[in-house]
């Protein structure tokens, strides 16, 4: 079998004349052909608009992409109905918006049993189907799996983000393993859908070298080469060109405007607006227009009615449009495009967002405090026009799109395996509250003023330490109040800096005041249980101490457990005297550097953590690995932190991102 390494290498060295020598006729057409076409979809994960084409704010991030565009159609001013992951893509597979098929946020709801799918419609009519999905967001629990034959989400689920998600070239291999033991003769409905551009960015090497200080372009032109890969895969298998190929990205990236680091938050086109194209092969019996570039707003909601017309299929009752009249370039009805965003409803209790773009391409939010924007003169969406002799026309405006909210079914509470699968990946991250909840029953607030409390979670794994992402939760709560979100987020950063009673105290402080949150008292619950379970343990330890001083591991199993409790000092104390009988368990001093550190006292933790470099050249990796989180984010020492990273690197210990990218600028 190939190795990884030689597979990633040959990732990008991918040819593609057979495109260059492809052109369209007008319009399009089906011919007489033996069996209908087959149908890729490939979806990119996080994608804005103006990171792709030859055109790009950072050019020659696509080629493999632009060149099948220039031998087929672009939408220049596609949008997705929502910036979150599973809603866009029942959304795309679908034709219908949220509030029609039910899976209005990830991980809270499931598409609506009732809602025929695009992959159902094609079984139907005989086409073999497969999907393969690169992120447990997507998980076939989700619903998205009805009508394929084949659902590959084997991505697992667990706290690391390995397991959460698979790189892009892990998902094209079982894509086209799975299409390699399809008969040639059989048409194919295939979903790829490549997560690597959403946070966190860990490219391979060689993009990373190429892209040194921009992780999302360095994910990007990975993808990119994958998709290559993937297109080049089904040329060799017979099937490209008999192939219908559609590319889009189910949203954006903020990255950083308004304030918006990632996204899921606001609904500016800095996270709606996603590239899409559409080609079509000399032998699928349809003729797309070679290098047309369309200039009308469409809609992810286009796409499955499109394919259906493009194949002859009966059209379904969709919200969605065929674009064959594009394609055609006949006339193109003005329209009308709902947006929605409903995280800030149930992630921090804020209202909902709402927005219409018109048929002037103007895009106007339905908030607390409303938003007009002219989006061709200010793409940015920087200079809001909103005025309140505009009220009676933003009514009727918002009027024709019904918001269909509350949602009739009620959200489900994700069990914490689902949770923790979806926290590696940036998403819920354990924070689940009643849609624009208040404690004092007043209206919800505006999303923009509680932008400061969504940018702490907006934050990248690793930027911040625990203690400076708890010092700014704890500002926002003198400034807020104890809202779930912060309630939440400072849980997770006390339990991270060992201090789990004081992260009881501020979910039962949040649980005071919003009764009515359910996944704030199971959490409490559980903590509390938790802290239950190991003062009831440390009493038995203490026992058997007690009885046999010189049990083996009782001693070491007493400090780790009060260590869980936030019993620093007699834990310190304990790992200390288990450290003078066994200085080679570098386990053990890893913890007690993080004991050390908890109080404090970072001088001291790293003198522990070199005290055991220096006992032996074959220590553990880990203790380099945590002697350079410590001089890079707490001690501000990079320079030395570089050389630790590099023999934890070099031991086999595992670097985040930010780590990486600190060690790649020292070399």
């Amino acid at each position: 079998m190939v190795g990884r390494s030689a597979q990633i290498r040959a990732l990008g060295a991918l040819g593609f004349a057979f495109l260059l020598a492809l052109s369209g006729c007008p319009g399009f057409a089906r011919t007489a052909e033996p069996r209908p076409p087959d149908v890729l979809v490939v979806t990119w994960d996080t994608v804005r608009a103006d990171r792709v084409g030859p055109d790009a704010a950072v050019p020659g991030l696509t080629p493999n992409w632009d060149r099948l565009a220039a031998a087929g159609v672009r939408f220049d001013w596609a949008r997705t109905p929502t910036p979150l992951t599973l809603v866009a893509h029942a959304s795309l597979l679908t034709g219908l918006l949220p509030s029609r098929h039910g899976a209005r946020e990830n991980g809270l709801f499931v598409l609506d049993a009732g809602v025929a799918t695009l992959a159902e419609r094609l079984a139907a009519r005989g086409w073999r189907s497969g999907a393969f999905v690169s992120a447990a967001v997507l998980d076939a629990r989700y619903g998205l799996a009805r009508g394929f034959e084949i659902y590959d989400d084997g991505v697992g689920g667990s706290e690391t983000r390995h397991t959460a998600e698979r790189t892009a070239n892990e998902t094209v291999d079982v894509a086209l393993a799975w299409l390699g033991r399809v008969p040639e003769e059989q048409p194919v409905f295939t979903w790829v859908h490549l997560f690597g551009p959403h946070r966190p960015w860990q490219a391979p090497a060689p993009w990373r070298a190429a892209h040194p200080d921009d992780g999302y372009a360095a994910e990007i032109a990975f993808t990119d080469a994958q998709t290559g890969r993937l297109l080049d895969g089904l040329r060799q298998l017979g099937r490209l060109d008999r192939s219908l190929v559609v590319m889009t990205s189910d949203h954006g990236e903020g990255l950083g405007q308004h304030g918006e680091a990632s996204h899921g938050y606001f609904l500016y086109d800095s996270s709606v607006r996603v590239p899409l194209m559409m080609w079509a092969g000399t032998r699928s019996g349809l003729e797309l227009p070679a290098g047309r570039r369309v200039p009308d707003p469409v809609s992810l909601t286009d796409v499955a009615p499109t394919v259906a017309d493009l194949l002859g299929l009966d059209p379904w009752s969709s919200d969605g449009r065929s674009l064959g009249p594009l394609l055609r370039g006949d006339p193109w009805p003005a329209r009308e495009l709902a947006l929605e965003n409903v995280s800030p409803a149930y992630l921090y209790g804020a209202a909902p967002i709402f927005a219409v773009v018109d048929a002037d391409n103007h895009t106007w939010f339905d908030l607390p405090q409303r938003e007009h924007y002219d989006t061709d003169a200010d793409p940015g969406q920087e200079r809001n026009l909103y005025d309140e002799k505009q009220n009676g026309a933003a009514d009727a405006l918002f009027a024709r799109h019904p918001q269909h909210w509350p949602p009739e079914t009620p959200a489900r509470i994700p069990s914490r395996s689902e949770a923790q699968a979806l926290a590696a990946l940036g998403y819920l991250r354990g924070e689940v509250v009643s849609p624009g909840s208040r404690s004092d029953g007043a209206d919800p607030t505006d999303p923009k003023a509680l932008l400061p409390v969504a940018q702490l979670w907006m934050e990248a794994p690793g930027t911040i330490t625990p203690a400076e992402g708890l010092a700014r939760a704890d500002a926002l709560v003198e400034r807020f109040g104890p809202l779930p979100a912060l309630a939440f987020y400072r849980a997770d950063r006390l339990r991270q800096l060992g201090r789990r009673a004081d992260a009881i105290a501020a979910l039962a402080a949040a649980a005071e005041a919003y009764p009515q949150e359910k996944r704030l008292a199971e959490d409490l619950a559980h903590l509390q249980s938790e802290y239950a379970r190991d003062a009831e343990l440390a009493a038995r330890i203490r026992a058997t101490l007690a009885a046999s001083p010189d049990h083996p591991g009782a001693l070491r199993d007493l400090a780790t457990v009060l260590h869980r409790m936030g019993e620093f000092a007699e834990s310190e104390t304990l790992y200390r005297r288990w450290l003078t009988r066994h200085p080679d368990d570098d386990d053990a001093r890893v913890a007690l550097h993080r004991v050390l550190g908890a109080q404090g006292e970072l001088d001291e933790s790293l003198r522990v953590l070199r005290q055991g470099e220096a006992r032996a050249a074959s220590h553990d990796p880990a203790l380099d690995c945590a002697e350079g989180r410590l001089l890079a984010w707490w001690l501000s020492r990079p320079d030395e932190a570089r050389s630790a990273f590099r023999a934890c690197r070099d031991g086999g210990g595992e670097l985040a991102p930010r780590e990486l990218a600190l060690l790649e600028r020292g070399t």
